[in-house]
């Protein structure tokens, strides 16, 4: 070793050491690892806080981690941010849909009050649906846009639309108009530096935000507070933290901005007014008015359909009782219409109809035919055989009885004529005499016998057949005692005919059943056996008084036989009690009639609402036929 070599060692030998332990450190890959680890987080910090290169450099290289991590393991990513976007996603469905939920609650809030009434007619009037003036008188505010521009170029970043927004469309539109007039206010009326801030559009307004690298431009109906002022520029403020870098960079390129679409949609807020809460606590009598003026409606509807079918019942009852009409087929309402046989010598239909707006209204298609009815059959006979009034006509199950007294050569022309009436199958001509008897002009001019009357001379005693007024066979001993030669008079054969027409109305009534529900409500075809009831009712009144008829009707109600036998006593009663104040109504004296509760009772566990039911019982007590003999 050399003096030199000694001298150094001498002199640098400390620091020779530490200079070959630093050059192996720092050839020690795992020592210089160790070493940066020490500092890194506090050079990370410093670097990031002084300026934005830190960050511009790992953003790539974190990207692509990212995105390999999610193609190699999506499952941790998605377990990793679980805990951040569920929240996140449940928070936007939930404010969806309270918004949701409150536009339907105004909507229906004022929809049956007075003030909705105005606002329904102010809606038809402006050709506006209901729903938009409800929120337009509702409404306090709401931001229907919110508009994202790059302030160099002026190019729409990106946008955000209200659900209900419908008006604000062209959004690239509304940027360059911004960006116009913004130009335009700078260049001719602001001074140093002011820029836009508000820009009234109608019943809009337009709230202009600048950033750095952003504007914010809101639409804005009704009238906002300052308060959504400061929410919108913290709105601005979370943009430009989040995407400082990219908008100052931004080149037209929507898509490298597409994450500040949530941000925006944060600026769509709305508030509603608060609704008087005396208001509200009176809210329920626009229901009661609406559900009174339903239930009225309904009622008078009810009403008015009511008595047209009762109209439309009479009208079809009276074609049904004409002799020669035969009714095929009937449809009711408002426009009704009838098929019809018609015979050519009854009645015009159109003219049996006395209700005027039903017979205007009615269809009648006829078709012809030749009844067989006996009135119909007598009028055609009388029609082809020209009888003289001295005659008289009678039809018995096909047979013509013809009687009375006839010029001898109309006899024997009858007798020749080979012809019957249609509805005739023979005749008889027993009781009929040429008109060259003194003593059958005389009979004849003494009794003066009606249409329905048969009579003829055995020699010198007078035969009497057919049926009469009761009245007239009570008069005839008076009046066959004025005539000359008569020697006596045979009226077995004739019958009273108030008698014979009351028999047929009491077997009418017989037929009447008015069946009720399980109480004492009738059923709907209650009415149109109450009506015939009333019709059959009066005229066996007037028949009574005209022929001295003894007349007794009862109505018997009827039960099912469920319950205890006083309840269904009572139930039957009821029921009779309200036929018998039914008729009343349609003027029914109460002397005809009285209630009864059938005696028939039986206990039954199974319902029968065929027993369910009122009937007429008439007790008819015929006078024998007053004699004619003198």
């Amino acid at each position: 070793m050399s003096e030199f070599d000694r001298l150094r060692g001498l002199l640098l030998g400390e620091e020779r050491s530490r200079l070959d332990s630093l050059q192996q450190r720092l050839d020690d890959p795992g020592e210089r690892t160790r070493d940066v680890a020490d500092v890194l987080p506090e050079a990370v910090r410093v670097r990031a806080a002084e300026d934005q290169r830190l960050i511009d450099a790992l953003q790539e290289p974190l990207e692509a981690c990212l995105r390999r991590s999610v193609q190699r393991d999506p499952r941790s990513i998605v377990d990793a941010l679980f805990p951040v976007m569920g929240p996140a996603i449940r928070r936007a469905i939930t404010e969806t849909l309270k918004g949701f939920v409150q536009s339907i609650n105004q909507a229906v809030e004022h929809s049956l009050s007075i003030k909705g009434l105005r606002w329904r007619i102010e809606a038809m009037r402006s050709g506006s649906s209901f729903a938009e003036v409800v929120l337009k008188h509702t409404l306090l505010y709401r931001v229907d846009a919110a508009y994202l521009i790059h302030p160099d170029t002026g190019l729409l970043i990106d946008h955000a639309l209200a659900q209900t927004q419908t008006t604000l469309k062209d959004e690239d539109a509304m940027s360059a108009m911004l960006t116009a007039i913004e130009d335009f206010v700078q260049e001719s009326f602001s001074q140093d530096g002011e820029t836009l801030e508000t820009v009234e559009i109608g019943d809009r307004s337009l709230w202009v935000f600048r950033g750095p690298v952003a504007v914010l431009a809101c639409v804005i109906s009704g009238i906002p507070p300052q308060s959504l002022r400061s929410q919108l520029e913290g709105v601005l403020h979370d943009i430009h933290k989040a995407f400082g870098p990219a908008l100052r960079d931004f080149d037209g390129d929507k898509e490298a901005l597409a994450a500040v679409h949530p941000l925006l949609e944060q600026c769509l807020a709305l508030e509603y007014r608060e609704a008087d809460p005396a208001t509200r606590s009176v809210n329920w009598w626009p229901w009661a008015i609406g559900a009174l003026f339903l239930l009225s409606a309904l009622g008078w509807f009810w009403w008015q359909g009511y008595q047209w079918d009762r109209r439309l019942q009479t009208a079809r009852a009276a074609l049904e009782a004409e002799p020669g009409v035969v009714l095929l087929d009937w449809r009711s309402g408002r426009r009704p219409s009838a098929r019809l046989l018609v015979d050519p010598l009854a009645a015009d239909p159109a003219g049996l109809i006395r209700d005027h707006e039903v017979a205007e209204r009615l269809s009648i298609s006829r078709r012809p035919y030749i009844s067989a009815d006996e009135r119909i059959v007598l009028a055609r006979s009388r029609q082809q055989l020209k009888p003289p009034d001295t005659v008289m006509l009678m039809h018995d199950q096909g047979v013509l009885r013809i009687s009375g007294v006839a010029p001898r050569d109309w006899i024997a022309r009858l007798r020749a004529s080979a012809i019957l009436p249609p509805g005739v199958e023979s005749m008889d001509l027993d009781a009929l005499m040429p008109d060259d008897s003194d003593l059958a002009r005389r009979v004849r001019d003494a009794i003066e016998p009606p249409g329905s009357v048969a009579w003829r001379l055995n020699g010198a005693d007078l035969v009497l057949a057919g049926s009469a007024p009761y009245r007239w066979i009570d008069g005839l001993p008076a009046r066959l005692a004025k005539v000359g030669g008569l020697g006596g008079c045979d009226s077995s054969a004739l019958k009273i005919a108030e008698a014979e027409e009351a028999r047929a109305l009491a077997e009418t009534l017989a037929d009447v059943e008015v069946r009720f529900d399980e109480g004492v409500q009738p059923l709907p075809d209650a009415v149109s056996a109450l009506d015939r009831a009333a019709a059959a009712i009066l005229r066996l009144g007037e028949l009574s008084e005209a022929a001295a008829l003894d007349l007794r009707i009862a109505a018997v109600g009827h039960s099912d036989g469920i319950g205890s036998p006083q309840s269904n006593h009572w139930l039957r009663r009821q029921r009779a009690e309200f036929v018998i104040r039914q008729l009343r109504e349609r003027r029914v004296p109460m002397s005809l009639v009285q209630a009864e509760a059938a005696t028939d009772f039986r206990s039954s566990m199974t319902a029968r609402p065929e027993l369910r039911r009122v009937n007429l019982h008439v007790d008819l007590g015929i006078p024998p036929s007053p004699n004619c003999g003198n």
